[in-house]
């Protein structure tokens, strides 16, 4: 597991790749529809933004990994979605 906030000195390989697997994504399309009352959007959800991304990352030696972090705080819990873009190399970026 990545200590937070922390980051490999290079990312050259890590942001090369990531150019290359951007060409070959394609586009995003927001299916979901949310309605709060006076206001309405559409949106995309994890399941079609990983199946736009999945592919061209891998074939481009990337891998995009999602962790779960719990921060227990009275009167109960934060849960948290944290993002990690690995390259084969080592080279990693949190977000």
């Amino acid at each position: 597991m990545c200590e937070e906030n922390v980051t490999p000195v290079s990312l050259a390989k890590l942001i090369a790749a990531f150019a290359k697997a951007k060409l070959e994504m394609g586009k995003l399309v927001a299916t979901e529809k949310a309605n709060l009352g006076s206001y309405n959007y559409t949106y995309a959800d994890m399941a079609g933004v990983l199946g736009v991304i999945d592919k061209p990352l891998a074939s481009n030696g990337l891998v995009f990994v999602q962790s779960p972090m719990v921060e227990y705080k009275a009167p109960g819990a934060i849960v948290t979605v944290h993002g990690t873009l690995y390259h084969e190399s080592g080279e990693y970026l949190l977000a």
